[in-house]
This record gives structure tokens, C-alpha cells and sequence, in this order.
């Protein structure tokens, strides 16, 4: 093995630098392997070909893949620190349509792809935006009651946010699920002080003064609550993107990008909202004041007449509410990102200790056909011989099992919403789907049923990272205390209900021995 090897051979000093010199020793075939020479103890030298027969043939494999249960040869490519993730896959299928055009007896099959899940949460909040931003110019028509003033308020939310997309730009941000869901949230932001605005200058037309005046004397008596709300919402916003550790990593752009929009919004609502509304509102858009106050406006004020005579009872019963508040906030489970469905479950599977490789390709076989018509489940991957960390193990292997498409649709959201009122909700029709129905934690609960009724297989769900979601790593001063220490650590989580798939890995398995005498 030592002639057949690339080693270093010193240094020398080539062209006025100093440069590391290499000999290159392996052989570039079988028959040139047999020619190498060999040094005897004796002092002799022999090829390799007379000591024995040199043959080029195959290692015995040590891992495996397959692809719905069919034998496959993987390969997975990464993206570089800093590259973006769509660039890099709309190249790499590129690359691979040309490999396909060139080779078209080779099938080549997109296993799993994250690039697709990126996508999935651009394109769901962008719909989310788009219908956030609608909904709330129906209820601004709603309460206004007037076209007029629902086009100078529906147009602050193209006038902020076009804006606040620059200004991303300019500061590195990109188009991702956590800047997207600023502009979400911030939709009903965006136009709070355009209705504020336009409001008043309906409240002044109604006071006999000509739309450009009403204009001029609304926006100069609210201006300072206006200007008082947004910096209040921008000071609240601003420190979450300077927040510490990982969550600020993720919260920084989520925060600057609500903060820049409502700036925008203020600017838009000071500027362009009385500009327009001087110039389009008409004395007749103000509508007279109701002489009756309606059910719930009458309602209303009873219930603040009786609310003032009583403000001691009002003050305890606040703080009742409040302290009930604090109760039920201590009670609410703590997480750092709630689970999502990924359309993906990533599961570790391990066999006993002593398990041969043909055994794990069995079981994988094995799961693979039990897993496949689980409804929501578009294909399965295994690779065998292979730890969930990449560390080589012939009785270990990692299933991935890909979910159909999700239906994000509002459509079938609002249907669902629908169905569920009492009476009614039995005669609304329910529509196609348009992607998966069905739950992921609900596909989990039917894989891992289904995965555990194989005799001597332990399996658990992994996290993106490859990894359980809780770990503990012990240390002990011999093998025996720490035996000892694992075993009770197991039993004690095994009993709380709060755990699943509690198991134990690193435990060194008994290897043979062979002792020369």
C-alpha cells in the first residue's frame, strides 16, 4: 500500500518560491499495479504480480440508495456560504436538462428539493399579501361607505410599499418568507393613517367647508397624533431587529422592513392623502350624520354610561382581567419556531447491533413498501449504511419521505372556515382539492404507526439539521458509570408523556477480538 500512494516528498524552491513537491506513486491500472517492484526483508525485489494474482474488481459495498424501492446511484449538491439558494438551483437544473438532452437512456429524478419549500413560502406570502391588502380595502369600503375615499385609501398601499422594496434593496434585504411577512403584517399598518386622514376630512366637508379647506384644516389638527402613532409603532419594531443570537439573525430584516413601511405610510398619508382628497373628494361624498344611532352603537354607549357610574367596579374588573391574562400567558407552551409542514418527513432508522448490510437493505425495502400508499405521500428515499450526521453505519439508514403539494389556496381555506358553522355547514359543496389535504402531523402519525410494527427497528424523526430536536451528551470517568448513568437518564425521560422515541446512541457495540499467540 505504501508504493501505490500519492505522497509528499519535501520541498523546493521553484521559480523564486518556495512550493511543496509531491511523487506520484498510485498505479492508473491493474496491469500496472502487478508491475510495481516490492522490497523483500531478504533484499530481494519481486513484482507484485508474482507474489499473488492483481485483479481490478469492485470494493464490497458499504451503503445504499433507494428510490421508491428501486436501486438508485444519489447525489446531492450544496450551495455555497452566501450564494442564493434559487440562483443556484435554477443553474443546477439547467446543468441537469442538458445531462438529460445528452444522456437520454439515463432517468434523472429530483429526489427532494429545499429550493421548493423556498418557494412554497414566497409564493403563499405573496398570495397572503395580495389578499390581506384586498380584504382591507373591503372593509374600508365597509365603514366609509364611499368610493372616493376608498381609492385615496386603497392607494397608500401601493404608494408605501413600492417604496419600502427599494429601500430593501439598498439595504442587502431580499425577497424571503420573514420580509414578506413584514409587508403582511404591516398591510392593515399601511393604511391605518390614510383612514385616520380621510375620516376627519369627510368629518370637515360634513362641517360645510369645501373639500381643499376641509383637507388643509383635518390634516393640520391630527397631524401630531398621526406623526405620535407611527414613530410609537417604529419604536416598537426597530429593537426586534437588533435582538441577539439567532433570533435576531432572523428578525432583523422582519423588523426594519415594518419600520420602513409605516414610515412611508406616514409620509404617504401626510403628503399624498389630503393632496387627493382635496382634488376628489365632493361636498355630496360626506354623508349626513345617522339621527338614530344604530343597535350596537346604542349598546355601546349603555354600556360606557354604566362603565363611568361604576369606574371602581370597571378598575377591579381590568385588573381581574388583566391578572387572568398573566395566568393563562404562564400556561402557554414556550418554542423557539412552531412546527411547520415542510412536505417533508426526514426519519432515522437503526437496527440492532451485529446487523449486516443486506439486513438494513431488507427492512429499507421493508418500509418503503408499507410507506408508500400512506395517503399524502408522493415518494420515499432511503439511504442505507449512512447515519443521520453522514457518519458510515451499516445497520443505520435515513428515510426521507416527500408529501404531496399543500393546498394553500384561500379558496379552500374560507370553504373550510365555512363548513364548519352549525346548520349551514353540512349544505356547502366542498371543492377539489387543488394539492395535499391532509395534515403533516397526521401523515407522521401514520408513518411511525406503520414503521413500528417491524420487529427490531427503532426509528425517530429528525430536525432539518439531521439531528433529534432535544439531545443530551453525558460524560462519565469509565464506561461503566456511564452504562449506568444513560440507562437511568433513559428510563426516567422514557416516562414523561411529553417525550417520544426517547433512545441512547454512542454506546460502543462489542466488538470481536482476535488475539495472536
Amino acid at each position: 500500500s505504501q508504493t501505490n500512494a500519492n505522497l509528499g516528498s519535501g520541498r523546493g524552491e521553484i521559480g523564486g518560491q518556495e512550493q511543496a513537491i509531491g511523487t506520484l506513486g498510485d498505479a492508473a491500472s491493474a496491469e500496472s499495479l502487478a508491475q510495481t517492484t516490492i522490497a523483500l526483508p531478504s533484499g530481494r525485489f519481486v513484482r507484485l504480480g508474482e507474489l499473488g494474482a492483481v485483479i481490478d474488481t469492485f470494493e464490497e459495498p458499504r451503503s445504499f440508495a433507494r428510490f421508491d424501492g428501486d436501486p438508485v446511484v444519489v447525489f446531492a449538491v450544496y450551495r455555497a456560504k452566501g450564494a442564493s439558494e434559487v440562483s443556484v438551483a435554477e443553474t443546477v437544473n439547467a446543468v441537469l436538462d442538458g445531462v438529460r438532452a445528452e444522456r437520454p437512456d439515463v432517468r434523472i429524478d429530483l429526489v427532494d428539493d429545499t429550493v421548493f419549500y423556498t418557494y412554497g413560502n414566497y409564493e403563499a406570502a405573496l398570495h397572503t399579501l395580495f389578499e390581506g391588502a384586498f380584504l382591507a380595502v373591503l372593509v374600508v369600503l365597509a365603514f366609509l361607505r364611499n368610493w372616493r375615499a376608498t381609492l385615496i385609501t386603497a392607494v397608500a398601499l401601493p404608494l408605501s410599499a413600492i417604496p419600502t422594496f427599494w429601500l430593501m434593496d439598498l439595504l442587502g434585504f431580499s425577497l424571503n418568507l420573514v420580509s414578506f411577512l413584514a409587508i403582511t403584517l404591516a398591510t392593515g399598518i399601511l393604511v391605518d393613517d390614510a383612514i385616520v386622514e380621510i375620516e376627519n376630512i369627510a368629518r370637515h366637508i360634513r362641517m360645510g367647508k369645501t373639500p381643499y379647506r376641509a383637507a388643509i384644516d383635518a390634516a393640520d389638527e391630527i397631524g401630531l397624533a398621526v406623526i405620535a402613532t407611527t414613530l410609537t409603532i417604529v419604536a416598537v419594531f426597530v429593537p426586534v431587529s437588533f435582538m441577539p443570537g439567532i433570533p435576531g439573525q432572523y428578525f432583523r430584516q422582519f423588523g426594519l422592513t415594518v419600520a420602513i413601511a409605516v414610515l412611508f405610510s406616514l409620509l404617504v398619508a401626510r403628503l399624498i392623502t389630503p393632496m387627493m382628497a382635496a382634488y376628489l373628494m365632493r361636498s355630496s361624498d360626506a354623508h349626513a350624520e345617522e339621527a338614530r344611532d344604530g343597535v350596537l352603537m346604542r349598546g355601546y354607549l349603555g354600556l360606557v354610561r354604566q362603565t363611568l357610574k361604576a369606574r371602581y367596579l370597571t378598575m377591579l374588573a381590568a385588573i381581574g382581567v388583566l391578572a387572568v391574562s398573566l395566568y393563562f400567558l404562564a400556561q402557554i407552551p414556550g418554542s423557539f419556531i412552531p412546527p411547520e409542514d415542510v412536505s417533508r418527513i426526514p426519519i432515522s432508522l437503526e437496527l440492532p447491533p451485529g446487523a449486516t448490510l443486506a439486513e438494513t437493505d431488507a427492512t429499507a425495502v421493508e418500509v418503503q413498501a408499507r410507506l408508500g400508499d400512506v395517503e399524502g405521500v408522493s415518494n420515499v428515499f432511503v439511504l442505507g449504511g449512512v447515519s443521520p450526521v453522514g457518519d458510515l453505519d451499516i445497520r443505520r439508514a435515513s428515510v426521507t419521505v416527500v408529501l404531496d403539494r399543500l393546498d394553500h389556496s384561500l379558496l379552500r381555506k374560507s370553504v373550510e372556515a365555512l363548513r364548519a358553522l352549525p346548520l349551514i355547514g353540512g349544505m356547502i359543496p366542498e371543492p377539489p382539492p387543488n394539492g395535499r389535504i391532509r395534515t403533516q402531523s397526521d401523515i407522521e402519525a401514520e408513518v411511525f404507526a406503520r414503521i413500528a410494527e417491524i420487529p427490531d427497528l427503532r426509528s425517530f424523526k429528525l430536525n432539518d439539521r439531521g439531528e433529534r430536536d432535544l439531545s443530551f451528551s453525558i460524560l462519565a470517568d469509565s464506561e461503566a458509570d456511564l452504562s449506568e448513568g444513560v440507562r437511568r437518564l433513559e428510563e426516567a425521560l422514557r416516562g414523561d408523556p411529553l417525550l417520544a422515541n426517547v433512545a441512547a446512541e454512542g454506546r460502543p457495540a462489542p466488538a470481536p477480538e482476535i488475539r495472536g499467540d
